[in-house]
């Protein structure tokens, strides 16, 4: 018996209950229920497949708030596979790497780390590549005792290269990739202390991936498509009147519209 849907490429794919349970206990595990249903809401929304990876749930600790929260994760493939879906993307310059010299080259041939990687994205409808560029004091995620982790020790340049490449993809497709991180993007949820301060510019722009929309009008669509699957639409109303609002557009408070909705989501779940 299917229970949920995801969308997963181009097909509506409809997905079992022993499917659901089967991420519950694996790919979303440690996930409460709404973060889980807002994980099946933006793989909906961005045409994700969590199956493949192309997306998951990392739980981390926010030093605010006290408590761990939960961040939305996307591959590197996840980021390719949006810009393909576009209908715009045309491919990319690079990468290049760079020492303390500054001059780009594009292999890596020095025993120590590149300073920086460099990627330019091409876009139909975009004059010149879109490049960004990526240093490693900024991105390598470290142990405890501050050395590289073991992938950053022994692949550098690939990993600083990711990076640059979701930065360029990112600037490239906003729309699509707007609130969406890689790993490779994301400090060490275990950074001592003195690093823990330089990755909180990272950790509170992943904060509002749990916000399953990018717009808007992304958010009004969300919406209108939760009402089309509520069996009475009254139900729905009766929800937003909760918040003196009478459709998704009336909004003022993000934060709002996010409790509203998560609301007709246990609805739609009870």
């Amino acid at each position: 018996m299917s229970t949920s849907l995801i969308v997963a490429g181009s097909q509506p794919a409809q997905v079992s209950k022993q499917q659901l349970d089967l991420l519950k206990q694996t790919i979303a595990k440690g996930c409460t229920d709404i973060e889980f249903a807002l994980l099946m809401e933006l793989c909906r929304a961005k045409r994700l497949d969590p199956f493949a990876k192309h997306i998951q749930p990392v739980k981390r600790w926010d030093p605010e708030t006290q408590t761990m929260g939960v961040t939305f994760q996307t591959g590197i493939d996840g980021f390719r596979l949006l810009a393909e879906r576009s209908g715009l993307y045309r491919g990319q310059d690079g990468p290049y790497w760079c020492g303390d010299d500054g001059i780009w080259v594009d292999v890596w041939t020095r025993p120590v780390a590149p300073i920086a990687a460099k990627i330019g994205v091409f876009r139909k409808d975009f004059d010149r590549p879109i490049y960004a560029v990526a240093h490693y004091s900024e991105y390598v995620q470290t142990k405890k005792g501050g050395e590289p982790n073991q992938m950053w020790a022994k692949m550098a340049c690939n990993q600083l290269a990711k990076c640059a490449e979701a930065l360029a993809i990112r600037k490239c497709f906003p729309e699509d990739l707007a609130g969406l991180y890689t790993p490779d993007e994301m400090k060490q949820a275990e950074l001592p202390t003195m690093q823990r301060e330089a990755a909180q510019v990272v950790e509170a722009q992943a904060v509002q991936v749990i916000r399953p929309w990018t717009s808007k009008k992304n958010m009004i669509a969300m919406f209108d498509e939760v009402a089309g699957r509520m069996p009475d639409r009254a139900d729905f109303l009766a929800i937003l009147s909760m918040w003196d609002v009478t459709d998704a557009a009336a909004f003022q408070n993000g934060d709002d519209a996010q409790a509203c909705y998560e609301k007709l989501l246990e609805a739609l779940n009870a």
